[in-house]
């Protein structure tokens, strides 16, 4: 009687805790990940989620709900997640590409063009390792296929978090780094297949640039190369923005 009792307990503080996040599936999934890796029961997930929620809201005016909800339980992964060398940068980096299908290996080898701490995080596979099982133990981001993948909102919370003088700099670090791995040549077959899988990263990286107002040559070549990429496969209309862009720069 008494275990069944616990268990109904335990049931409807689950119930509170989710309607407390909103029923929010990336809140949801975030607070599990915590509470599992924590050794968190329901109750004592809820009581550190409103912990932080007056913390956070103390210092500045809440957000309506929803966008608290999961500023909150992101604060929470992610001050966790960065006691593990690397794993802040690397989140902070992928913010400002596109959330899917982002290349391992597009970090790894290219790691030298990003900032010292980071690139040498990527360097060494088992740093390497523990800061991507860090963000995934967390829910903040996903590794298949030598691929990693963050949701779009989780990107989204951690670029507004960091700061504009933050974003700046790993918007340029993401630029840099595009810029050293995207080499398009219209007369080898070879380089059109892996040049289109980072076609949605330039565009990423070259839309938050021009939002940041960072008018870098690399930039300018990110554009031209992404106008250049369309044109190439016939998307004339939308290849004239970019060019417009590195034109502006440019000038």
């Amino acid at each position: 009687r008494m275990e069944l009792e616990l268990e109904l307990e335990e049931e409807r503080t689950l119930a509170e805790l989710a309607r407390e996040l909103g029923y929010l599936p990336l809140a949801l999934a975030q607070a599990a990940a915590y509470a599992a890796e924590n050794g968190l029961d329901a109750a004592g997930y809820l009581a550190l989620y409103w912990a932080r929620r007056r913390e956070l809201w103390a210092r500045q005016p809440a957000p309506d709900d929803y966008h608290a909800t999961l500023t909150t339980t992101w604060e929470i992964g992610f001050e966790k997640a960065r006691e593990t060398a690397g794993a802040a940068d690397l989140l902070n980096l992928c913010c400002f590409l596109a959330p899917d299908d982002i290349p391992l290996d597009l970090l790894v080898n290219h790691a030298a063009s990003l900032p010292d701490d980071l690139a040498a995080v990527l360097a060494d596979p088992l740093a390497r390792h523990d800061a991507l099982r860090a963000l995934e133990r967390y829910a903040l981001l996903a590794r298949a296929d030598g691929a990693l993948s963050l949701h779009r909102l989780v990107q989204a919370v951690a670029r507004d978090r960091m700061g504009a003088a933050r974003a700046k700099m790993w918007v340029e670090a993401a630029v840099d780094l595009l810029g050293k791995a995207y080499r398009f040549n219209q007369h080898d077959m070879t380089t059109w297949v892996k040049c289109g899988q980072l076609m949605p990263h330039l565009a990423t990286a070259t839309d938050l640039a021009a939002e940041w107002g960072i008018e870098s040559n690399r930039a300018a070549f990110l554009n031209n190369e992404a106008g250049f990429y369309l044109q190439h496969y016939g998307n004339l209309a939308e290849a004239r923005p970019y060019y417009e862009r590195a034109l502006a720069i440019k000038e």
